[in-house]
């Protein structure tokens, strides 16, 4: 598959007069549209892989646990205490990306991303700026979907806020304490797999606990 971009030119043309810079953008526009129409449309043909961090490998995308057509994926939003960095958005456009490219191969896509809105970073702000909670994380969960439209980015289907499910936290926590013998630190993280189980790993210390769990 060939991928071209077209930069649209700015200012004075590189190359003379006004009427080459314009021929010069025509013969590209069409170049884009003659390698396009070249392309074998077989979208849903062939296989393609995806990078598993949990392995650390390269693994075959399996299709056959999207019988209807729907994939279905979960990707951290921002926390709302300050105006999103380019760090941030690299992880953001990153998930667009594959989005685009699901569908491009014929899927459906359901995108849940969260907005954590309540945070000791976000108190600390609070307190500085002798807001309210409710001030603070409008203001920059607005600014995050501004520069999310300027990036054209597909918007997620749902954006759970953490506030709104903070007695859900609250139960798997306790569900993971009861049924865990070491406790439950700061900094862990959790996965959840249709089968139920909830595998927890720290990279700081590869280790790895599984523990079956109602979900």
């Amino acid at each position: 598959m060939t991928i071209a971009y077209v930069l649209p030119l700015i200012g004075s043309s590189r190359w003379g007069s006004h009427g080459q810079a314009v021929s010069e953008r025509r013969r590209s526009r069409a170049s884009v549209l003659i390698r396009a129409s070249a392309v074998d449309d077989k979208r849903t043909h062939g296989d393609f892989s995806l990078y598993n961090t949990m392995t650390g490998k390269k693994e075959v995308f399996d299709r056959t646990v999207h019988e209807d057509g729907v994939v279905r994926f979960y990707s951290c939003g921002p926390t709302v205490y300050d105006s999103a960095h380019v760090g941030n958005f690299r992880a953001f456009l990153t998930y667009d990306v594959l989005k685009r490219w699901l569908r491009y191969r014929g899927f459906d896509v359901s995108h849940v991303m969260n907005l954590t809105d309540v945070d000791d970073k976000i108190i600390k702000r609070v307190l500085r700026e002798g807001s309210t909670l409710e001030e603070i994380t409008e203001k920059y969960s607005k600014l995050f979907f501004d520069d999310l439209s300027l990036l054209n980015v597909i918007p997620a289907d749902k954006y759970p806020r953490a506030t709104d499910h903070i007695e859900d936290i609250v139960d798997l926590i306790e569900g993971v304490n009861a049924r865990t013998a070491p406790p439950v630190l700061p900094h862990t993280r959790f996965g959840f797999t249709s089968s139920g189980w909830l595998a927890e790993s720290s990279s700081r210390t590869n280790s790895f606990w599984f523990l079956e769990i109602q979900v």
